[in-house]
């Protein structure tokens, strides 16, 4: 049993989001041997940029809290409560700590789990030609030309989980996957429901 993801799998456990446990339990049956779990590379560096981002975001918020103290701490009535805005800026700090900890823990468990499938000249200009036929953003386009190169060279009942269901639950785009035997599943408690299902079919035939 194969399962593909991609960068929203790893950011939705760095961030520990609603449906983290599936993907963590998904990551453990892959290192068990139970399921195939298959990455495209560009899914292992792209989220780096999305916690790039989130840094960039709260050290502008945190100076906004800071200006914003200052002014709280000079009205006499409200001086006492201005610490909790200091609170606030710490918090932003140690999220922003953890979850770029938490990336390189995560990659590094993807690498140890999954197959890593190759990004090529091919693979790109795939990727090109679905920008124009489906409207994706070139990111999600490399990572479904990637999964569809993959799929097609090995064909074998699959799944593709992904939550961003807005771009890629797309009458065309599941038609295509379908076409390598590659089931979307648009989200992760989902995809662990079918895995589960389908582990135990195996096992019991």
């Amino acid at each position: 049993m194969r399962v593909y993801a991609e960068s929203n799998f790893v950011l939705e456990i760095v961030l520990e989001q609603e449906q983290h446990l599936a993907c963590e339990e998904l990551i453990n049956l892959a290192l068990g041997g139970s399921i195939e779990l298959a990455v495209p590379a560009f899914a292992t560096l792209e989220p780096h940029g999305t916690i790039v981002r989130r840094e960039v975001e709260g050290d502008r918020l945190r100076k906004e809290l800071a200006l914003r103290m200052r002014e709280v701490q000079r009205t006499a009535s409200m001086a006492a409560d201005a610490s909790r805005l200091r609170d606030a800026s710490e918090l932003l700090i140690r999220a922003e700590h953890n979850a770029s900890k938490r990336f390189l823990e995560v990659r590094a468990r993807l690498l140890d789990a999954a197959r890593i499938i190759a990004l090529d000249g091919a693979a790109l200009r795939a990727a090109a030609a679905l920008v124009d036929e489906f409207g994706l953003k070139l990111p999600d386009a490399v990572m479904l030309a990637s999964v569809l190169a993959d799929a097609t060279a090995r064909p074998s009942p699959s799944l593709f989980l992904n939550r961003n269901t807005k771009d890629f639950y797309d009458p065309g785009i599941v038609a295509r996957l379908g076409e390598t035997r590659c089931e979307f599943v648009g989200s992760f408690d989902g995809g662990l429901a079918r895995v589960r299902k389908m582990l135990e079919t195996t096992s019991a035939g």
